[in-house]
């Protein structure tokens, strides 16, 4: 695989963020929009909770300008 590092070419980090997102991405193909935001949505309560500040995801149908 080719490495974006020309300065540490034997770092795999780069390899290992790529294979994370290809694993993510296959997780989520054909998922719809409504329950993509409820998942991103159930992170962000947990984390909200935890840290006691207010979040929400939204997507941009959801935005009126």
């Amino acid at each position: 695989m080719f490495k974006m590092s020309e300065l540490n070419p034997k770092d795999k980090t780069l390899d290992e963020i790529h294979n994370i997102q290809k694993e993510i991405y296959d997780e989520d193909k054909g998922i719809t929009v409504k329950d993509l935001l409820e998942r991103y949505n159930s992170s962000v309560r947990k984390v909200a909770q935890e840290y006691k500040i207010n979040l929400k995801v939204v997507s941009s149908k959801e935005i009126h300008i």
